[in-house]
């Protein structure tokens, strides 16, 4: 299309108008924009959409420990993002501050082989509370865990297999504190017998 150069298609507008921000882009998946410049000052959002979804939706990311504007943004190669510098206060006020963030997520690797899986999330998005199914071939050891997108543990949920077969757990968008969770887009770790698989949890409120 267009004599090979490609096209440019329309994309959900940032929660927040913003400059001198930075753009990196996390596991060829999650895109997080972190600072602005707005009315003399630097700012300390982050927001996060992820790429691979068919209707993608900007999210609001943890906030940095520092305002921030015209800064730096490194991926490290353990995952994790520092932040340096930047202009703060007008006239060019900057900063020697740096933020660096936990392990990010790694939803870009593929699932191995497993004993345990996910059927289904219904419904998703949900309001109070969506219901997992997981499909269990053989009895194994399984942890299931709510994360963000940086891939910070947030609740464990309980899950015991004794024998092969469909089991049900619930999810009623709170974290380990009972701290009902703002909207947003959540992760669902399923972790049994060396095995990964990674599903988008939609909290809607």
């Amino acid at each position: 299309k267009n004599n090979g150069k490609g096209e440019w298609t329309m994309w959900p507008n940032t929660n927040k108008n913003r400059k001198n921000h930075t753009a990196t882009l996390i596991n060829d998946r999650f895109l997080l924009i972190a600072g602005a410049w707005r009315i003399g000052h630097g700012n300390r959002s982050t927001e996060i959409i992820d790429t691979w979804q068919s209707n993608p939706q900007w999210h609001t990311g943890p906030p940095m420990l520092a305002e921030r504007s015209n800064h730096s943004s490194i991926l490290l190669n353990d995952g994790r993002l520092l932040l340096i510098g930047g202009e703060v206060l007008g006239r060019q006020a900057g900063t020697t501050e740096c933020d660096i963030s936990d392990q990010t997520l790694n939803a870009a690797s593929p699932p191995l082989p497993y004993q345990t899986q996910l059927a289904s999330i219904a419904p998703n998005p949900f309001f109070d509370r969506t219901t997992i199914t997981l499909s269990v071939e053989s009895q194994a050891s399984c942890t299931l865990t709510i994360i963000d997108p940086l891939g910070r543990p947030l609740r464990i949920l309980p899950f015991n297999a004794h024998a092969p077969g469909r089991y049900t757990v619930m999810w009623d968008g709170r974290n380990a504190f009972n701290e009902r969770l703002p909207a947003g887009v959540y992760y669902l770790l399923l972790q049994s017998s060396g095995s990964t698989e990674i599903k988008p949890l939609h909290l809607l409120r």
